[in-house]
């Protein structure tokens, strides 16, 4: 199953996220409440100037108008998002085919983790 097909809600007040809760729509929030976890574990890496440039090379080549979801535009989500992706092997889905992206992407999270 896809990771952005898990059914669940983050609930903020309480900063906790609820896993097949119900929430009636699939959608990315568990995934990416996962990959903010992550980020977070491995010292906040998605607010780093390294990142911060993969981050850049990646937007540059799949495009501003490449239809990517605004919220991964910010960079602790782009990392979460990135991070969903690359679990299931989606990597190309999350560039738009971008190879080269996809390649910096892989390699940095290979190396991160």
């Amino acid at each position: 199953m896809p990771a952005v097909c898990v059914p669940g809600m983050y609930w903020p007040d309480v900063c906790r996220l609820l896993v097949g809760s119900g929430a009636g729509m699939p959608s990315g929030v568990v995934v990416r409440g996962f990959g903010r976890v992550v980020d977070e574990a491995c010292g906040f890496k998605g607010l780093r100037p390294h990142w911060r440039r993969v981050r850049r090379q990646v937007m540059d080549g799949v495009g501003v108008d490449s239809g990517l979801d605004a919220c991964f535009r910010l960079p602790c989500e782009f990392f979460a998002g990135a991070f969903n992706y690359w679990t299931v092997g989606k990597l190309k889905a999350f560039t738009f085919g971008d190879r080269e992206a996809g390649k910096l992407l892989k390699g940095c999270f290979g190396r991160a983790l």
